[in-house]
């Protein structure tokens, strides 16, 4: 991750980083209480949370795990709610990278954010950079280049301001990435060669090797790989000459990856075997696991099938471990599970007994009315409004505990959800790869065909459901991070429609939009906005049959922006809109092209309407047709 915060390894650090090594040799239990009793023996709350923040950004890399352990010690230390806000602020951080690294990107974007809200709250010009540069790296990887910029900008206009003309440098290269994801390559070469004239020492060597890496990337999806393995050669000596290891052991693999693209395999094998060497005696699991892909990809091309499902399988192997030890990590969520099935059970109980006790009291109100008309009537009202108000209070009581409860219960099985769905991911991508390297093979037979086109079917619809899971878990968490901005909203609905014709025009469906003639302001959260008009339209091509219109229009109506996307597909029927925007619940109506459906989409839009502070509704008849109205506050 490409990051600006400064890391300081002080003294103290220093001496913990000494003690942990000196520990490795431990059980993993010996050794973290060994690391903890360290850090306990510090007495000053600052420095000892600064200092166990410290570490975990060293371990991040190599002991991603233990790194998040270490971090939660930290959070859970007494002392930590009065500790100084740029510790904080640095253990945010410190998260969101290892997280990001982890590929979680969900959870690092909501330790980036929390970053920025401490450093804007005290006014810390520096941890606004750091955040909005990091927040930056994952708009961009997500294809949220217009938000990517917004971030990196204004990132580099307060290292500038500063002074901090290295942080101005690296984010001004974070600009060219976005320019390259937007394929404005020769924009992005621009950026690259401004941002190497502004290095202001020429033995910055980290600094010239994170340029000349860009660079390379830039180059090889411009195709032209020789200037491309140029660049990058000069970023690999760069980060050597820094001393940059991880870096490094990054550049050869991209190094190594350019050769053997241009046929040089056997300079592809020996940097990607430097690669993985140097990946082990780092400790670096994930990058490892890289090397290996790496290798088997220049074992395919040198002919050796054999070789290159060896190194797969070496891969697969190490995926394996690295997800088992994240699950240990997870491992009370999974336990839960259970009890929250048993607590479930439990809670059907107590509510029917609760109905019975309700129908008792029901019963002795009415005797006791019978008994006043005969003896005192207004001495027996009393009575009963005295009994019925402490009973409603008890009731009232109880169902306030038994909603907390559920509450509580339905916040663990979200979290469990989004553990297993990350956990998921990478078995999934190794059996893509897998079938990948049976179809490549060939020499099958009619029958054999077919079953790995059903295989690989089976296994897309399956990373599909783990996607909405990952997005629904992410929707979910982010109500009170949202940043809104003025948002151009016509273009964003343009460019959001724009992006589906292709999808129109292989089902044979045209896509329309009718939008007002000048543009229209809307402060909301652009993103957000992006994602539920991308989930509507979708489902609006995914049911509506060849040969067929969808309309996508934008209004104004009371103070509100209304957006509505308009389909004449099946239609959706009553029973069906009873459960619409609950989750896992698929319609009665099928995709017309065979797609799959998680019945999870319109879960995650309603979540995401509202957390935008705007209402969706439906207008459907069988038959006919169903428009989608969604309402944005403006």
């Amino acid at each position: 991750m490409r990051h600006v915060f400064p890391r300081r390894l002080s003294q103290t650090i220093a001496i913990i980083v000494t003690a942990y090594f000196c520990t490795t040799g431990l059980p993993a239990q010996q050794r973290n209480d060994s690391l903890l009793a360290t850090f306990q023996s510090i007495g000053d709350d600052s420095i000892r949370l600064d200092s166990m923040f410290g570490i975990a950004f060293e371990l991040g890399y190599s002991e991603p795990f233990l790194a998040i352990w270490l971090c939660e010690q930290a959070e859970a230390d007494p002392a930590y709610p009065n500790v100084q806000p740029i510790v904080k602020i640095q253990g945010c951080n410190t998260r969101g990278a290892i997280y990001y690294y982890l590929e979680i990107d969900d959870l690092a974007l909501s330790y980036f954010l929390q970053a920025l809200r401490i450093s804007d709250s005290i006014s810390y010009d520096l941890g606004v950079a750091n955040a909005s540069n990091n927040i930056g790296n994952i708009q961009e990887q997500h294809g949220q280049y217009e938000a990517a910029l917004v971030s990196y900008r204004k990132a580099r206009s307060i290292a500038l301001r500063m002074g901090e003309k290295r942080s101005a440098v690296r984010t001004l290269a974070n600009i060219a990435q976005v320019y390259q994801g937007l394929k404005d390559y020769d924009k992005a070469i621009e950026i690259c060669d401004s941002a190497l004239h502004e290095i202001e020492d020429p033995n910055d060597s980290k600094t010239y090797g994170l340029v000349y890496s860009f660079m390379g990337n830039i180059y090889r999806d411009k195709e032209d790989y020789r200037q491309a393995l140029h660049y990058t050669d000069l970023s690999v000596k760069n980060y050597t000459a820094a001393k940059e290891e991880a870096s490094e052991i990054s550049a050869l693999l991209d190094r190594a990856h350019l050769e053997n693209i241009l046929g040089q395999r056997e300079a592809a094998l020996k940097d990607a075997t430097l690669a993985m060497q140097m990946a082990r005696e780092f400790g670096a699991k994930i990058t490892l696991m890289g090397c290996y892909d790496e290798l088997a990809l220049i074992a395919k091309g040198m002919e050796d099938p054999n070789l290159a499902l060896q190194w797969m399988e070496k891969s697969k192997t190490l995926s394996d471990s690295i997800h088992t030890e994240e699950s240990q990590t997870a491992l009370a969520n999974y336990q839960a599970l259970y009890e929250v099935n048993q607590k479930d059970s439990e809670i059907d109980l107590l509510s029917k007994d609760k109905e019975i006790q309700e129908a008792r009291l029901t019963n002795v109100w009415y005797l006791f009315g019978l008994v006043s008309v005969v003896l005192l009537a207004m001495v027996s009202v009393v009575v009963i409004l005295v009994r019925s108000n402490k009973a409603r209070s008890r009731i009232n009581q109880e169902l306030q505990g038994k909603n907390e409860q559920l509450n509580n219960l339905n916040h663990e099985m979200s979290g469990i959800l989004h553990v297993v769905a990350h956990d998921l991911k990478a078995p999934l991508n190794q059996v893509t790869g897998l079938l990948s390297v049976v179809e490549e093979e060939g020499n099958l037979n009619a029958k054999q065909e077919k079953m790995l086109g059903l295989a690989k079917k089976v296994t897309n619809n399956a990373g599909n459901l783990v996607k909405d899971l990952v997005e629904l878990g992410s929707a979910e968490q982010q109500a009170a991070h949202l940043q809104k901005v003025p948002v151009p909203l016509k273009s964003l609905v343009a460019e959001v429609a724009a992006a589906f014709s292709a999808e129109a025009a292989r089902k044979s469906i045209v896509l329309e939009t009718a939008l007002p003639a000048d543009e229209v302001i809307c402060q909301t959260e652009p993103n957000q906005l992006r994602r539920v008009l991308e989930n509507l339209i979708s489902n609006a091509l995914k049911f509506s049959p060849s040969g067929k219109n969808v309309q996508i229009s934008l209004t104004q109506d009371a103070g509100y922006h209304r957006i509505s996307i308009q389909d004449q597909g099946p239609g959706i029927s009553p029973a069906d809109q009873k459960n619409l925007y609950r989750k896992f619940h698929k319609l009665s109506a099928r995709p017309t092209g065979g797609e799959s459906s998680s019945g999870l989409g319109l879960a995650i839009v309603k979540t995401l309407v509202e957390q935008l502070g705007g209402d969706i509704s439906l207008d459907s008849q069988v038959g006919v047709g169903s428009t989608f109205v969604v309402r944005i506050p403006g």
